[in-house]
């Protein structure tokens, strides 16, 4: 069985951002450090991580550190 942080890991490791439809609830809310105002929902809320996606998924890119925890990951 795949968990919700081993989809993201994948799109992480293949930049590929349209594993992010199966990831995001259609209830998502994105709370940007950019964008002011709360995203609300799926359609938009992939729309930002696809275009961080974009930017962030390359060759430079590693994690430091991963947070795990009952609301968060």
């Amino acid at each position: 069985m795949t968990t919700a942080l081993d989809t993201w890991h994948q799109v992480v490791r293949t930049c590929d951002a349209r594993l992010l439809d199966k990831l995001i609830a259609d209830d998502a809310v994105f709370h940007s450090p950019i964008v002011h105002t709360p995203q609300v929902g799926k359609s938009i809320v992939v729309k930002y991580l696809s275009a961080a996606a974009l930017v962030l998924l390359n060759e430079s890119f590693s994690y430091q550190r991963e947070i795990i925890g009952d609301h968060e990951a």
